[in-house]
């Protein structure tokens, strides 16, 4: 053993000084043997080689060039750039270097320095250069950057003295935007046979057949590129959204995974791994992963999405409703998410009433549950879910055994989506098969989660144990409505009606197939026969109001509820249903008076409160609602929707340091209500405390409290700052979310300010397309067209007169713009009206003023701008009327003299012009 060893180490000394002896190889030595690494696409190896090429021959621009490339597709994209760049320092040939720095700053996302690639591209080839603009085009315009993607593709396209594969992937591209789709994937499909090193073909087509929603195909294609360049960030990103919605969810995971390695930080890439965690039923991890997106990026809607529903599924309600507020207005009304955040609402105690058939199932009755089980069924109602939740877990942890409290613990637990809850209905039916509210909530949930066969076959049995009574047939006509099969769903309500005389079911539902179909008196007879036997039914007394309107006979419905009341005078509910139907008729003076006289009940209901302070403020009778909303604030300091009611009350009455005082309490009270820093803000901003306005915004989060408020706030502020530019920045995405009236105005003043008129007119048309009465509206649109069709705005300004013919504002828009419009005496007619409402308004004197100078009546107009620019000395537009009529007076030198204190105008221009002919 000693021998071999010692054997072993001579060796070893022996071989030592050999090895130290080798030379290096030299400069292209090491380039050859890269170059076969790279072919065998060992780039790892290649790379190597190359940076010894580099410490032997530093200088080296092929070296460089080689190593930068072999980093390339190795995916080491910083050392790419830096390796690239550094040729070109050494000014190696650049048309070889330029297309690969190009697609090291494409899969880095750098547009900055693409930008700056394709302006250093006009010094190279013809050649090069299109291969740089078709690579920058059609990488920009899949990033978003739209259109200077598409400008770079149209110059490639119309050089037509080199169709080589980038002139046909730029064509194909360009067509994809302009409706050709199908043609664009045809075209390409043909160019992979002579695709690129790089895969471009391969890349470009893979977006198309996404665009053209051939997923499989698609994700196939993508497949190809990202196996060879799974560095390519924005191409991932693309793989991973086609994985998706063509539900290869495990592929789509792995690829999640793999990008997430390589940018942990990126919000899209969080976004996805978030959104697949959610269809995983994953909730708190998902979280997690759509915090890290939204930390990068507060609006991203999907994250913001996926965080709401994952937080409702997690209980954590508070965090749910901040995250689906901010896209409210981003997802439309039959998505999951909206049904969600209407759920939140509805546990956050926002919505008021449940539907009456759920709200049936809330009542508890078993004799040993009925301290918690009620204390449970307050909290839900309230809002405080959470709580709630503390009493419904005290229930589980009770030895329940009877059918009627197994029932009861599982319908409260299905109320705050403790799905343990079906199991204890289920037990319940076990032990009791008639008991027919178990079975209800048990239907009534498989319905909301659309498991229909399994409500189907509750329904079915129901049937079969109780053929004469009415609740299997309507069990079974829910079933069938909610997927949408309507004419079953009315057999059976009709069916059930037959089975039990009155059937309350049956006739609610039935009336509102009425309703639907459009035959209010059929639906108004079905709801006055359940009133009748059952009065109390909320669901029947809500529909009847709503239905009232809708009757030729407008009283019908009064005179039932007067009478149906008087029957039962204990049913406060009844007098409140009186109130709401003569509001919806339009006799609210008489629905107010009617809730006044109950003003001295002691046992009103929160909804009296509520239903009283809205009809109110409709009303406009703010002072009356101030004082109902404080009565609701007095039985309970909790109920935030009466602050918010009574906030809103002291608005109106611009009580606005009254209403900052409040709007500090109840920020002590409701900490976690963000919203309330916005109101904080506006009342600051309405008392005209711009200071202290900014300082209250600049501390906002804006991922904290509601997106269309906030947009709101800010392009109100900035707009009364005189701040228009930033004004515009809130108001163009507000306009886009919310194209009501008031944000139209508010974004076409913006617009009128920056000049902006066309786009201007454009808002406004389209808001007046929604409320063509709105005379704020009209008044700006008369604004914007008094210059380019005066006599469209002339039409606009006699309409508003017709509404407001003692307004001195409106008569001098009438006077100015039928001057504009040369109806001289029309003008001068009006500006005499606005002027002895308001003489010593300096520019209601400048439009008589040019009034009498266009009728020629000049000395007239002379002592009237006299007047009026001693009032306003500094007013251009009145200076420059006062030099024209001085022209026409042949006051050539003193009209000269005021032109001389007047900037330089269009205006001017103008009179200049007449004075030159005059002189």
């Amino acid at each position: 053993m000693k021998t071999k060893l010692n054997s072993l180490l001579f060796l070893l000394i022996c071989l030592i000084p050999l090895a130290a002896c080798q030379p290096d190889k030299s400069e292209q030595e090491y380039i050859d043997s890269a170059l076969q690494l790279m072919a065998d696409n060992d780039y790892q190896a290649a790379s190597i080689e190359l940076k010894n090429a580099v410490r032997v021959a530093p200088a080296s621009g092929k070296a460089r060039l080689l190593l930068g490339k072999s980093y390339l597709l190795e995916g080491s994209l910083q050392g790419a750039q830096k390796e690239l760049q550094r040729a070109l320092d050494l000014n190696y040939d650049a048309d070889q270097v330029m297309p690969l720095l190009v697609r090291a700053n494409v899969f880095l996302l750098d547009f900055d320095e693409i930008k700056e690639n394709v302006d250093t591209a006009i010094q190279l080839s013809p050649v090069t250069q299109q291969e740089i603009q078709a690579l920058a085009g059609i990488s920009m315009s899949m990033a978003g950057d739209v259109e200077p993607g598409m400008e770079l593709l149209s110059k490639v396209i119309t050089n037509e003295q080199n169709k080589d594969l980038y002139y046909k992937l730029s064509q194909a591209w360009f067509a994809a935007y302009n409706e050709q789709l199908p043609q664009a994937v045809d075209i390409v499909s043909e160019l992979r046979s002579q695709d690129s090193e790089f895969l471009d073909a391969t890349l470009v087509l893979a977006n198309l057949q996404r665009m053209n929603r051939q997923l499989e195909q698609s994700a196939e294609t993508y497949k190809t590129y990202v196996d060879k360049y799974p560095f390519n960030y924005l191409a991932q990103l693309s793989y991973i959204n086609v994985l998706i919605r063509d539900g290869q969810m495990d592929v789509a995971e792995s690829q999640v995974d793999g990008l997430l390695g390589i940018y942990p930080n990126s919000p899209i890439a969080n976004e996805y791994k978030a959104e697949l965690l959610t269809l995983r039923g994953e909730y708190k991890s998902a979280v997690e992963y759509a915090t890290v997106a939204l930390t990068g990026q507060p609006n991203l809607v999907k994250s913001n999405l996926v965080a709401g529903v994952a937080n409702y599924h997690l209980q954590n309600y508070e965090s749910a409703y901040r995250h689906l507020s901010i896209i409210e207005n981003d997802i439309p009304n039959d998505h999951i998410g909206n049904k969600i955040f209407s759920m939140v609402k509805l546990k956050l105690g926002y919505v008021d009433e449940a539907v009456a058939s759920i709200e049936q199932l809330d009542e508890i009755t078993a004799q040993d549950f009925t301290l918690v089980a009620n204390t449970s069924q307050a909290l839900i109602r309230k809002g405080d879910k959470s709580q709630a939740s503390k009493y419904i877990e005290k229930l589980d942890e009770m030895d329940v055994n009877d059918s009627q409290t197994l029932g009861q613990r599982g319908a409260l637990k299905l109320s705050v989506q403790d799905d343990t809850g079906i199991d204890d209905l289920k037990r319940a039916l076990e032990i009791d098969p008639d008991f027919d509210r178990a079975r209800l909530t048990l239907l009534l949930n498989y319905v909301k989660s659309k498991n229909y066969r399994e409500a189907m076959d509750i329904a079915e049995d129901w049937v079969k144990q109780k053929p004469e009574d009415d609740q299997g047939y309507l069990a079974r006509g829910v079933v069938y409505r909610a997927q949408g099969e309507n004419d079953k769903a009315t057999a059976e309500f009709k069916t059930a009606l037959t089975k039990v005389e009155n059937s309350p079911g049956a006739l609610f539902n039935l009336a509102l197939f009425d309703i639907q179909n459009r035959r209010p008196q059929e639906a108004n007879e079905r709801l006055e026969q359940l009133l009748t036997h059952q009065p109390d039914h909320r669901g029947g007394l809500d529909l009847i109001i709503t239905n009232a309107s809708n009757l030729d006979n407008k009283n019908e419905v009064i005179d039932f509820l007067q009478d149906l009341s008087k029957q039962h005078p204990d049913q406060v509910n009844l007098k409140i249903a009186q109130a709401k139907a003569l509001d919806n008729v339009g006799r609210r003076s008489e629905g107010l008076e009617l809730l006044a006289s109950m003003a001295n009940n002691e046992s009103n209901p929160d909804v009296y409160y509520r239903v009283f302070a809205k009809m109110a403020i409709a009303e406009k009778q703010y002072q009356r609602a101030e004082n109902l909303y404080l009565a609701q604030i007095e039985n309970n300091a909790d109920n935030f929707e009466a602050y918010q009611g009574y906030l809103y009350t002291l608005e109106m009455q611009k009580k606005y340091q009254q209403a900052y005082t409040q709007v500090k309490k109840a920020q002590e009270r409701f900490p976690q209500q963000e919203n309330l820093k916005l109101v904080e803000a506006n009342y600051l901003l309405l008392s005209n405390s711009m200071d202290r306005a900014r300082d209250v915004i600049e501390d906002i989060d804006p991922s904290a409290v509601n997106e269309i408020g906030y947009l709101k706030l800010r392009s109100k502020f900035h707009f009364q700052a005189n701040e228009n530019e930033e004004a515009k920045e809130y108001a163009q995405p507000l306009h886009q979310r919310q194209p009501d009236p008031t944000n139209s105005f508010l974004y076409a003043q913006i617009l009128q300010r920056l000049d902006e008129k066309d786009t201007a007119l454009d808002v406004v048309n389209g808001a007046l397309e929604q409320d063509a009465s709105n005379l704020a509206l009209k008044n700006l649109k008369a604004e914007l067209t008094s210059e380019s069709n005066p006599a469209e705005a002339l039409a606009i300004y006699k309409e508003i007169a017709e509404r407001y013919p003692n307004s001195f504002v409106v008569l001098n828009n009438l006077a100015w713009s039928a001057i504009q419009a040369e109806q001289y005496e029309l003008g001068l007619d009006s500006a005499k009206k606005a002027a002895q409402l308001a003489p010593q308004q300096p520019q209601v004197m400048d439009t008589l003023a040019v009034a009498h100078m266009k009728m020629g009546q000049y000395d007239t107009a002379e002592t009237l701008l006299i007047e009026a620019k001693e009032a306003l000395p500094g007013n251009e537009e009145i200076l420059l009327h006062y030099a024209e009529v001085l022209i026409y007076l042949n006051k050539i030198s003193e009209s000269e003299q005021v032109l001389e204190t007047v900037a330089t105008s269009e205006k001017k221009e103008r009179v200049l012009k007449l004075l030159a002919n005059k002189s």
